[in-house]
């Protein structure tokens, strides 16, 4: 399996991902792991003037989702300009389901606990929401299921 490691940036910075076991380019902004294990990855920035700054992150590798499936699970529309639309068809779950929005820093900017089994609808205004990458990220039992959004 691959996974794509996405990190928007402006072509002005230089970038080092280390270990670079399993990495296709070590140099590469949004370089491509080949890991089946889980890894802790330390990216260091520096830019032309100097400035240097350093980040981990931690990658975990789910291989199999077991019984977590849910059969609908619609984030729409998609590249979005403000409203977004999320459907999820769970009636056939027991416990609660965690529903979160998560920007680009890894920070959490709209939660929601799902209680209930059923169809559930959630309309998220993004008017306010800085351009660039989201994710819509569904979590159950510690098993999460996760939805890439755009806001333009």
């Amino acid at each position: 399996m691959l996974y794509n490691l996405l990190l928007e940036v402006a072509k002005t910075y230089s970038f080092l991902w280390q270990p670079e076991d399993n990495l296709d380019d070590p140099s590469s902004p949004n370089p491509i792991t080949s890991s089946q294990e889980p890894i802790t990855y330390t990216l260091t920035v520096w830019d032309s003037k100097g400035c240097v700054s350093k980040d981990t992150l931690i990658l975990s590798v789910l291989t199999s989702i077991d019984d977590f499936t849910i059969e609908l699970f619609n984030v729409y529309p998609n590249p979005t300009e403000g409203i977004l639309n999320i459907k999820l068809n769970i009636e056939d779950f027991k416990g609660d389901l965690h529903l979160s929005l998560i920007n680009q820093e890894g920070k959490i900017i709209h939660k929601k606990s799902i209680h209930s089994a059923g169809i559930f609808n959630e309309t998220i205004k993004l008017n306010l929401l800085t351009k660039g990458l989201y994710m819509v990220r569904v979590e159950h039992s510690g098993k999460v299921l996760i939805r890439k959004i755009i806001v333009q």
